[in-house]
């Protein structure tokens, strides 16, 4: 179950929260009572000893579907798919929260009500609605969906505060920007086949027969359609593809890392691997057409264009990364019943 855990470049959890602006007072109070969850007192899952209810997770599910119609119509198994997303962005937000305390990070009350004072919805008559929020919007909120909004804007502070800790320390060379500049710059095309046993055109063919079959002459240049039909196999060329998308021709259950690496090392037009690729019962053939580098002027844009853009994009990736580390190393036990 571990493996489903994802995260885009910020907490789901975190984005609802922040999207709470768009809410005004009267939306609470103004046609009908408060929503009852039976399942208050379920466990959805729990990190570490700590509890994620199962009425947070539903609470979280109907704030989406109340403020995007979109979600109101989806297909049963996509809303699944999105309870499981929010279930895995709490998940990853109370293993970062850990993580912030550990270290010795804390909001203070002070910038607690100064982040909800700055909130335009919880402005009246040009100044802050201290009666509304607090006896309105907090207790209707929680009543509704479950969420004490007041935590979760701690938890968010909480979270700006750890990407901070990464922003002041953060430091990269001249010589990096240059490589990842250049990297991201290059383009590649590429010539391959790929063999799977559902594709082969009789049940008796083997994948190894075929790769055996093929690979010497896709290697010299002279496969011919001939070859393939007998295989039901087509060669097919790439449009230019960043290294970011290489994986795009990698089977969609099979996109390892050293196979990506292996095909980023082809240099000149016309180089293979050193043996067809294999991916499993799959067999792969990888050809590269053309590699197209930035000029020297380009190159010194995208330096600058990279490093600009470095320091807003790092800290998400620092935190993701940090994420994995700790969600293998977390003791997460999640109810399936949920």
């Amino acid at each position: 179950m571990l493996d489903v855990i994802r995260r885009q470049s910020a907490s789901l959890a975190v984005k609802i929260i922040l999207g709470l602006i768009v809410i005004v007072f009267v939306f609470f109070f103004g046609s009908s009572s408060l929503r009852q969850d039976s399942n208050a007192r379920q466990t959805a899952a729990t990190v570490n000893g700590e509890t994620i209810s199962s009425r947070l997770v539903n609470g979280m599910y109907e704030f989406q579907k109340d403020n995007n119609p979109l979600y109101k119509q989806l297909p049963e198994a996509l809303q699944a798919n999105l309870k499981q997303n929010i279930l895995n962005s709490l998940i990853e937000d109370a293993l970062l929260t850990s993580y912030a305390k550990k270290m010795g990070l804390r909001v203070s009350n002070e910038e607690l009500a100064s982040e909800i004072r700055q909130n335009p919805q919880f402005i009246k008559d040009g100044k802050f609605d201290l009666n509304g929020y607090n006896n309105v919007f907090r207790p209707g909120f929680l009543g509704t969906y479950g969420i004490d909004y007041e935590a979760w804007v701690r938890k968010s502070k909480l979270r700006e505060k750890l990407e901070e800790v990464f922003k002041d320390g953060f430091f990269v060379s001249d010589a990096y920007i240059a490589e990842q500049a250049l990297l991201e710059g290059t383009t590649y095309k590429f010539k391959y086949v790929l063999i799977n046993k559902g594709d082969l055109a009789t049940a008796d063919q083997s994948t190894t027969e075929a790769s055996t079959a093929l690979w010497p002459d896709f290697k010299k240049g002279s496969l011919t359609k001939e070859q393939l039909e007998k295989y039901k196999l087509t060669e097919t060329e790439t449009e230019a593809l960043h290294f970011d998308e290489i994986s795009k021709i990698l089977p969609a259950n099979n996109k390892d890392s050293e196979s990506i690496q292996r095909i980023l090392s082809l240099s000149k037009s016309g180089d293979t691997t050193s043996e067809p690729l294999k991916l499993g019962e799959s067999y792969l053939f990888v050809k590269l057409v053309e590699k197209k580098t930035l000029s020297t002027e380009d190159l010194e844009k995208s330096k600058i264009e990279f490093s600009q853009a470095l320091p807003e994009a790092m800290p998400t990736q620092w935190l993701a990364r940090l994420s994995d580390s700790l969600v293998k190393k977390a003791s997460i036990k999640i109810n399936e019943a949920e």
